[in-house]
């Protein structure tokens, strides 16, 4: 069974990014709970870029606000293109508990908060 947690960023919020990694991505990594990748708009690289890292998609579409309902179409459309059996969508200001992940029931259609 494959997972992804999608996490969706923008090219602003790098600093949010780097500190996931440094916390509880390296944990989900580690333990093969899942792949995590992070999502990010604007594919067009720009001389004033920041390094891009291999966890880093650059989908085609906006990198604001405007362009949320297209990143999350280019997630779900990543995912189909790779077999992922699950995805998990989340933002780049989430934290989670590597260790509840794995227990997150397989079958909810939407977890979080409204």
């Amino acid at each position: 069974m494959k997972k992804l947690i999608a996490i969706m960023s923008c090219h602003q919020k790098r600093a949010w990014a780097d500190a996931q990694r440094q916390t509880w991505v390296k944990d989900i990594i580690a333990s093969g709970a899942a792949d995590v990748k992070f999502f990010l708009g604007d594919r067009t690289p720009r001389a004033n870029d920041y390094l891009h890292h291999a966890d880093e998609v650059h989908l085609d579409c906006p990198d604001d606000y405007r362009g949320i309902p297209l990143k999350v179409k280019g997630i779900c459309q990543y995912m189909a293109d790779h077999c992922y059996d699950y995805v998990a969508k989340c933002d780049d200001d989430v934290y989670a508990v590597p260790g509840r992940f794995p227990a997150l029931p397989l079958t909810a259609g939407y977890i979080g908060r409204f």
